[in-house]
């Protein structure tokens, strides 16, 4: 067993040392590559978020010379049947990489495991969320930094407000003019909901979740976020004073409810929900297209923490319930950018009970009403979080990736 454990790690450094040299090569190597005016590539880790929706938009303007790089075969596979054009062969990849005047991705990051992506090429990043948990605080000052330096190594940062703008060069200390506001693409839609959108996404949600959705069906999002505290820390509902699985089984079936809900991808612990009928548990590793921006607009009612999810749902103006047991816990080892139960556009809950009796009003708040125009509290509002003048974000991030993509400075 020994000897096995010291032949993996020996084999795992060899491929940590042949990457770190394929990457010096293959950057250094990229350097003296001229770049090709409007080649834009998409290097997201996920097909969703903001980088999606500006791709989508950008082929169906057709506009040229704009790819996915797929790292996914079931992608590469959908991107292929709806006629998208993607980069999927790694020598391809890394070329086109090579020759790219601009990459674009929506995390702190951009996926270029090759190191192919140099200097010249100009580096866009959409953002993935902005809402009052947005902060870069680590006990460990080191990977604050790393942190830090990471987003600042793109040469432009995209954000949905003028509020949002404004943290963004007090959080992650970016210069001025390596800020823009173009808003987030994944918002465009949700301006845009009314009743026949909310009614078309449920029916193709149901189609997806194979689940029989009614008219009266109260469908319910639970997206529990990170714990750095505590990676084991799923579901807070769990945590409530009182509570019971069984009781809350029994209370969805009964009131024709379903809570579907997600796990952030660090979280390690799955609890024991899928013993629950109604408690359907979204998998993006087994559901790997499955965008939550898209289908938001089929639900009802978000149950959140701290995830800036409920920045989006706000758009929608429907209600939100909080479960954030551990609050001050919390905010030690994340942090906020303000007094976050002053902001927040729902009731918080600390007992199980009284979290059934609040989704118990909004379920019945459905049913009693043709649309949807719940009223939050006036006084905590999130709008500052996402900006009205820019409901077509879609078309000016396009623009904005044409431009600089149009400047690069040839060889």
């Amino acid at each position: 067993m020994l000897f096995l454990n010291y032949m993996d790690d020996m084999i795992y450094k060899i491929l940590k040392f042949t990457q770190f040299f394929l990457k010096l090569f293959f950057g250094l190597f990229s350097r003296i590559i001229p770049k090709k005016s409007g080649l834009i590539i998409f290097c997201s880790d996920r097909y969703n978020e903001n980088s999606r929706y500006v791709y989508e938009y950008m082929v169906e303007q057709n506009i040229k010379n704009i790819f996915w790089l797929s790292y996914n075969k079931h992608l590469s596979n959908h991107l292929k049947k709806q006629q998208m054009p993607y980069l999927s062969n790694y020598f391809i990849q890394i070329w086109m990489l090579m020759r790219a005047s601009v990459v674009v991705a929506s995390g702190n990051s951009f996926w270029d495991r090759y190191g192919a992506v140099s200097k010249p090429t100009k580096k866009y990043c959409l953002m993935h969320g902005c809402g009052p948990k947005v902060t870069e605080y680590h006990d460990d000052f080191k990977i604050t930094v790393s942190k830090l330096k990471q987003i600042n190594n793109f040469d432009f940062v995209n954000f949905p407000s003028p509020y949002g703008s404004m943290l963004g060069a007090n959080i992650y200390k970016l210069p001025r003019d390596k800020i823009v506001m173009n808003g987030y693409p994944r918002f465009d839609q949700l301006f845009k909901a009314n009743n026949d959108s909310y009614t078309k996404i449920r029916l193709e949600l149901s189609d997806y979740l194979n689940l029989k959705i009614s008219k009266n069906t109260c469908l319910c999002l639970y997206t529990p976020t990170f714990r750095k505290y505590d990676n084991n820390y799923t579901f807070p509902i769990e945590k409530l004073e009182d509570y019971n699985p069984e009781e809350l089984d029994i209370f969805l079936k009964k009131n024709n409810i379903y809570l579907i809900y997600t796990k952030h991808p660090q979280t390690i612990d799955v609890g024991g929900w899928e013993k629950l009928e109604n408690c359907i548990y979204l998998s993006y590793e087994k559901n790997q297209l499955f965008d939550i921006s898209y289908f938001l607009q089929a639900f009802d009612v978000l149950i959140n923490d701290y995830s800036t999810v409920s920045v989006d749902f706000s758009i929608l103006k429907r209600p939100q319930i909080f479960v954030v047991p551990d609050l001050s816990k919390y905010a030690k080892t994340d942090g906020f950018n303000e007094e976050y139960m002053d902001v927040i556009l729902g009731p918080s809950v600390k007992k199980f009970s009284d979290f059934v009796t609040q989704l118990s009003n909004y379920s019945n708040l459905k049913l009693n009403r043709e649309s949807f125009s719940y009223k939050s509290n006036p006084k905590k509002d999130l709008r500052k979080y996402w900006c009205i003048d820019l409901m077509n974000s879609c078309k000016l991030n396009s623009d904005f990736l044409v431009k600089i993509s149009k400047i690069i400075n040839l060889k």
